[in-house]
């Protein structure tokens, strides 16, 4: 090699390192591997990224990087094939030993101890698994509020680690959070609090405050909605396309569908796809629908209203994002609707799509 190939070669070597330094670096071991590739992958959103990967020796030892920037600290899994092996938290400068099997029992973990809790509460929810499994009925729900409990338990003693995020956020199935009351929203934020005070401009911690005041905010609209007086709905007054305030409580029908939503694409082919047809079959039997667009651009949303010739009632707040019925009705996405009978707003409709709407108002309109 000459003198020149020599040096370019040394800069891109120092340039590899430059772009690789102040990251995490895994030395781990695989007691039953001897060949194979280790894929480290971090959490990108809901996906998880690959980031680097490795070769696993004759010795079963690989080493891996992971990319962590100061004070965001990484949710790290490392893969052997299909398989998850481990599972860590790591930070910036963070060296870690790691020993486990292809099967990904640990045996040993050294150098990150955000790492050796995660382990903890993993531990807390496989010992659940194993207890529940062909439960049903009360021996299962005994199962369950023990689980809660100690996870209560772990995220209380545990407030200033990250590894509290998967705790919070971890599921029994499909339809059952562990954390599953409204009133776990206070827990949220309070972990959110005492996590702000290690990693601020953590994500994790905006995600956990986001999700605290939505179930703090669903659990005010509760309150408001049982300790209403003459209206057991939060009042909504906004102008509507003649720029005339409209009352929600001055509709008068037997059925009023209080319809929150916005002019993007998707929703307005709603408006004609899926409400248009309803109104015109069911309005005559009583439906009336109170539109709220939560739109900042009021002319577009004027436009849209007549272009589609909606003949229900259309009012919009252009606060948009920083109306306060997002709040007082625990609005986490648009559209999103309720249903107001008896001037009551009826909690056992469940609407999720048109199939379940078209259901729900042929049912109550009977």
């Amino acid at each position: 090699m000459n003198r020149i190939a020599k040096i370019l070669l040394g800069l891109l070597t120092l340039s590899l390192l430059a772009s690789c330094g102040g990251g995490a670096r895994v030395e781990g071991r695989l007691s039953d591997a001897n060949a194979g590739k280790v894929f480290a992958k971090i959490l990108d959103g809901a996906d998880l990224r690959t980031v680097d990967s490795a070769k696993v020796a004759a010795s079963g030892k690989y080493t891996v990087s992971v990319p962590v920037a100061e004070g965001q600290p990484e949710f790290a899994y490392l893969y052997y094939g299909e398989r998850r092996v481990a599972s860590l938290i790591l930070r910036k400068g963070d060296k870690v030993s790691v020993e486990t099997d292809t099967l990904g029992t640990l045996i040993a973990l050294q150098g990150s101890p955000e790492s050796t809790l995660l382990q903890e509460a993993d531990s807390i929810y496989t010992a659940f698994s194993v207890r529940s499994k062909g439960l049903e009925g009360p021996a299962f729900t005994r199962e369950y509020i023990d689980l809660y409990r100690r996870s209560v338990a772990f995220v209380i003693s545990h407030s200033r680690s990250l590894a509290v995020v998967p705790v919070l956020l971890r599921k029994v199935n499909a339809d059952l959070p562990v954390f599953a009351q409204q009133t776990d929203g206070l827990i949220f934020s309070n972990v959110a609090d005492s996590l702000a005070l290690c990693y601020p401009d953590s994500r994790y911690v905006r995600m956990l405050r986001k999700e605290g005041e939505r179930r703090q905010n669903a659990l005010s609209l509760s309150n408001r909605l049982a300790l209403a007086s003459e209206s057991a709905f939060p009042e909504i007054e906004l102008p509507d396309t003649r720029a005339q305030q409209v009352k929600l409580s001055s509709v008068e029908a037997p059925l009023v569908m209080l319809y929150f939503w916005s002019t993007s694409n998707e929703e307005k082919m709603f408006n004609l796809d899926a409400l248009q047809p309803l109104y015109d079959e069911f309005h005559g039997k009583g439906l009336e629908i109170f539109a709220v667009a939560l739109d900042p651009d009021k002319a577009e949303w004027a436009a849209t209203v007549k272009r589609q010739g909606l003949g229900w009632i259309n009012v919009c707040d252009t606060r948009g994002a920083s109306s306060p019925y997002i709040g007082l009705y625990g609005i986490t996405q648009l559209p999103t609707c309720y249903f107001i009978r008896g001037g009551e707003i009826d909690p056992s409709a469940n609407v999720t799509d048109a199939a379940s709407l078209r259901t729900y108002i042929t049912s109550a309109l009977k």
